[in-house]
């Protein structure tokens, strides 16, 4: 996961058990697409987050900051909502989480993909609460309206 509608570096590793999914923006929430944002549906959620009525699973595409890895287990949790890592997780458990990022770092060093850095990653090209197309990832409010 590199860009849709909004700056993301994520990356993935599924085996038949487990995702692990790591995340180089954690101060960045999982906004989801513009088109959703402008939703009625997104508007609710937002009425919903303020009045402290969403679940934590409903509230995710929220948070920030956020894990900056994630080790799901497919079999249990096929929605992967349920984030394993925890310094308590049992030793086989923390052993596969262990292969899953290896597997990781060996396929970004075969493939040759690399974290640029925040500031080297496409910016927002939309506003994560109103939806509202950013010019040149500069906030609305900063862009002189014409009359």
């Amino acid at each position: 996961h590199n860009w849709h509608d909004y700056r993301a570096f994520e990356r993935a590793v599924h085996s038949r058990e487990y995702c692990y999914v790591r995340n180089w923006l954690p101060d960045t929430p999982g906004t989801p697409p513009a088109d959703a944002v402008k939703s009625i549906t997104f508007r609710e959620m937002l009425r919903l987050d303020q009045a402290g009525e969403l679940n934590d699973v409903q509230a995710e595409c929220l948070a920030a900051p956020r894990a900056e890895e994630f080790f799901f287990d497919v079999m249990a949790d096929p929605e992967c909502t349920k984030n394993l890592i925890d310094a308590s997780m049992p030793r086989e458990l923390a052993e596969a989480l262990q292969a899953h990022r290896e597997a990781l770092n060996a396929w970004m060093q075969a493939t040759d993909d690399a974290f640029p850095g925040a500031d080297n990653l496409t910016p927002d090209g939309f506003d994560r609460t109103s939806g509202d197309r950013l010019i040149k990832g500069m906030h609305p409010s900063l862009i002189r309206k014409k009359r």
